[in-house]
Parts: C-alpha cells; sequence; structure tokens
C-alpha cells in the first residue's frame, strides 16, 4: 500500500474551516454530485433500512437516501461541522421525516453496536490521517450489521494524472483549505476488515475517483 500524505491541520481547525465555507460548499463542490450520486446507486438502500452518512455535509446525499429508504428515524446523519449540520437541517427538514442529525467524530461514533444496515461516506474518509482511517474503519464494522453494506466514494491515488499531483501540491501548501487528499481505498478498505464486493473508477476534473461497495469480511472458522 502506498505511503498516505499526511495531515496538517488539526480536527479543530477543519471544524472552523467548515463552518466558515458552509454557505457556499453546494457551489463548491457541484462537480462531484453526479458521483456521488453514483455511490448511493451502488450502495442501493432499501425502504426500511437504517442508514448512517458519515461527513453529511450539507445534506445532499441525504435526501438522496431518504428517497428511498423512506422510515422514520431511519436515516442518521454526521458531521464535526455544526454549520454544515444546520445547512443540512434546512435542505432536509421539509422531509416527511427528516433524518436525525448528530454532531460528531467519525472515529467516535456515538452509536450501538450493530445497528444500522448500511453506512455511507462520500470524500470523507480522506480527510483523516492514516491512523484515524483505521479508528473509523473499525467503528464502521461495529455500528454495522453482520450483513451490512459500507458505500465510499473517495479521492484515489492512481492513476497519476497530471492534476492529481497538482492536487497534492495543493494540499501540503494549503492544508486547511485543502484537506482532502487522495487514499489507496481499496487497500485501506481490505486492510481493515472490509471485503470489497465492487469498485468503479471515474473522474472529476481529471481527479481519479474510486466507488466502492463493501461488506465486513468474515472470520474463516
Amino acid at each position: 500500500m502506498s505511503a498516505l500524505l499526511p495531515i496538517k491541520r488539526s480536527k479543530a481547525q477543519a471544524r472552523r474551516f467548515y463552518d466558515r465555507i458552509s454557505g457556499i460548499y453546494d457551489v463548491l463542490t457541484a462537480s462531484e454530485k453526479p458521483v456521488i450520486k453514483q455511490g448511493l446507486d451502488l450502495l442501493d438502500v432499501q425502504p426500511g433500512e437504517h442508514v448512517l452518512e458519515i461527513g453529511c455535509g450539507t445534506g445532499s446525499a441525504l435526501q438522496w437516501i431518504h428517497e428511498n429508504a423512506s422510515t422514520p428515524a431511519g436515516v442518521l446523519g454526521l458531521d464535526l461541522s455544526r454549520q454544515m449540520l444546520l445547512k443540512s437541517q434546512q435542505k432536509t427538514s421539509r422531509l416527511q421525516h427528516p433524518p436525525l442529525l448528530i454532531q460528531g467524530d467519525g472515529v467516535k461514533l456515538p452509536l450501538a453496536k450493530v445497528a444500522f444496515d448500511a453506512i455511507f461516506m462520500s470524500f470523507t474518509l480522506e480527510l483523516f490521517s492514516e491512523a484515524d482511517i483505521k479508528t473509523v474503519l473499525g467503528e464502521c464494522r461495529r455500528v454495522l450489521k453482520p450483513s451490512g453494506r459500507l458505500g465510499v466514494v473517495s479521492l484515489a491515488d492512481t492513476p497519476r494524472t497530471l492534476p492529481l499531483r497538482l492536487y497534492e501540491l495543493a494540499h501540503q501548501l494549503f492544508p486547511v483549505a485543502v484537506d482532502c487528499r487522495p487514499i489507496p481505498v481499496i487497500d485501506l478498505l481490505q486492510t481493515n476488515g472490509f471485503e470489497v464486493k465492487t469498485a468503479i473508477k471515474e473522474r472529476n476534473w481529471g481527479l481519479p475517483i474510486h466507488l466502492t461497495l463493501s461488506k465486513i469480511l468474515k472470520e474463516k472458522s
């Protein structure tokens, strides 16, 4: 597995930054929406399922998840930024059964074990340090049901396109504003207790994106 670029900003800095940009976040990330929707299609949420989104941001994906799950209190969004959650609340408040929103950190989910049928993350896993990624995926295994699914949309570290190299440089120069960095998401999932069932490669502005669907790796008896 290739070495990950380090995270050089604190979580407090990240929280303040996302609070500040919450009002324009949807504009800044408009190009990501098609691949996020594609990732949700891959996750294939079914009616009645309990679904968690880690890093729900302004709630766009929560709206799409709700359309399929449509269960009272069955959809939950978690984010580090309070202002992003307020935007998410505004966006989802008119739904018949609005998702439950919680301010929190993916490294310590304030949730019961074996509680969810599916978990979704888009452009979120790569915001964590390498050590925290291991912890986050451990938390996902803890709160997922044995037959549960994990859907991840992530900036990938291959192929090594020119836009990717320039993006990595921006990450190193501006570690707070460009805190998302490419990761070997498939390797990380496989080495942290998940079996990757499907992996799709896409690009956004020349940057490689991996969409994955995984299940908890069953221990061999």
